[in-house]
């Protein structure tokens, strides 16, 4: 599986060096993960004996799964064909429901254009079941559905997954066992291909009872009680950290670094009587939250873990509501988030909008596929303090160029907060940062853009 996208190069000249160098030295067929049609005809071409394309969907219409149609009749190329289609709420399909209806249209569609069931590829798609959020709770549940559901309906298809992703968020020890344990089970539901390190993959014969179990449960059904458990297997468990006794502060901030609801009230309550809301919300909290960030950063704690401390702040700071509202105290700033036009995906922006409401912000998220003329028109009512524009794959990246050049021909300064896997620090500061007249800042999580966020707010207010 070989992939060359990257917004810094030039893709197709890689692709063309690198291939021609790859091919005299692995004698094995090549998969060619790329967005660009040009590239995967050049591997097509360059390439002895069957290559494979990651990949194609429904995202933008029919046109790639035309093309691949095309290669396959000009140089018997396979397919991969992603469960992605433009539906505006559920693009990225995630129940097995979803994933064969997009399944059959691409299938009815790629045989129509001539091509063989069996040169196709069907991507299920991998969600991380350890993300925090409900909606992907099940949703390794529903690929190993789908795969068995794919291979009824399509007998002559193949079926493929990139099987990582399923772990992401997790300790590097926990990520082994979990992904074997998923290829384990989507094997058996009729799984042909998977795109796997083999390197960073245990043996399922090697595992434990009480790690296939744990490991399971994750997968049925991705509640927090699961993931802490099974996280908990692979690395030593700290001894809470309490305050003294009768120091509310204390008790906060603890609450806070451990996820833990229980004392917040009463904790608040106590510290009403000498600070003020906003003097809570600025030391304790803010103190804990950065803390939290800081364990994040050196891998000491997971994302849901994260995602849990940010649900004590968000209840500390709606135990404060009432006196807030009482001084008519604004929110702690304003966070207009999107991802950008062309991209679905919506993970890795979720998580910023967790992050960012739970510490006092109001967050205007504008979803995916967004516009650039929308985030205008939005910053311009929602008057924010920050921007942040959020996209996974390459184009995406290409794209947030062209809305700071547009918000700076809108007259828009506004500090501009990017993030998303295809995004470097190198990237950001050459290409984006002198196309847009403001701060251009590269966050590479939603903690650290959470954190440069108050940065910016306090030095403006200072």
């Amino acid at each position: 599986d070989i992939c060359l996208s990257n917004p810094e190069r030039n893709e197709p000249a890689d692709a063309k060096e690198y291939l021609s160098r790859v091919i005299k030295a692995v004698r094995s067929p090549v998969m060619i993960d790329t967005t660009s049609p040009e590239v995967a005809e050049l591997a097509a071409r360059l390439c002895p004996g069957k290559s494979v394309w990651n990949s194609v969907n429904l995202e933008h219409g029919t046109a790639k799964l035309e093309k691949a149609a095309e290669l396959n009749r000009l140089y018997g190329t396979a397919v991969v064909a992603g469960c992605i289609d433009d539906d505006p709420d559920e693009g990225m399909a995630v129940s097995a429901e979803r994933k064969l209806e997009v399944a059959s249209a691409m299938v009815r569609l790629l045989t129509e254009y001539g091509m063989p069931p069996e040169d196709i590829l069907l991507d299920a798609l991998v969600f991380p079941v350890a993300s925090g959020q409900e909606k992907y709770a099940r949703a390794a549940a529903e690929t190993v559905a789908a795969i068995a559901g794919f291979k009824k309906h399509f007998p002559k298809c193949r079926t493929i997954l990139g099987v990582s992703n399923v772990s992401f968020g997790l300790p590097p020890a926990a990520r082994e066992t979990l992904n074997s344990v998923f290829l384990h089970r989507c094997v058996k539901a009729g799984l042909d291909a998977a795109i796997v390190n083999i390197e960073k993959l245990r043996r399922f014969a090697s595992l434990s009872g009480r790690e296939i179990t744990l490991a399971g449960a994750l997968l049925e059904n991705a509640g927090q009680a699961a993931v802490a458990e099974f996280a908990a297997l692979y690395r030593e468990k700290k001894p809470a950290v309490r305050g003294p006794s009768g120091d509310p502060a204390r008790a906060l901030k603890t609450a806070v670094l451990e996820g833990d609801r229980a004392p917040v009230a009463a904790a608040v309550a106590a510290l009403l009587d000498k600070l003020t809301p906003l003097e809570i919300i600025n030391g304790p909290l803010s103190q804990a939250m950065a803390e939290v960030g800081a364990l994040f950063g050196k891998g000491e704690l997971i994302v849901t873990e994260v995602l849990q401390s940010a649900e004590v702040m968000k209840g500390a700071v709606t135990a404060l509501e009432p006196e807030l509202k009482k001084t008519s105290a604004p929110p702690r700033g304003r966070l207009l988030l999107a991802t950008v036009a062309g991209d679905v995906h919506d993970i890795g922006k979720n998580l910023v909008h967790m992050i960012f409401a739970s510490n006092g912000f109001e967050v205007l998220d504008l979803g995916v596929k967004t516009p650039t003329e929308t985030i205008i028109r939005n910053a311009r009512s929602f008057r924010p303090d920050v921007i942040g524009l959020s996209g996974l794959l390459t184009r995406s990246a290409e794209a947030m160029i062209g809305v700071a050049r547009d918000l700076s021909a809108a007259g828009i300064h506004t500090p501009l907060q990017v993030g998303g896997a295809a995004l470097s620090e190198k990237f950001v500061f050459s290409k984006i940062a002198p196309a847009y007249s403001g701060p251009v800042i590269y966050c590479p999580d939603a903690m650290h853009g959470l954190a440069r966020a108050l940065e910016l707010i306090k030095a403006k207010t200072e």
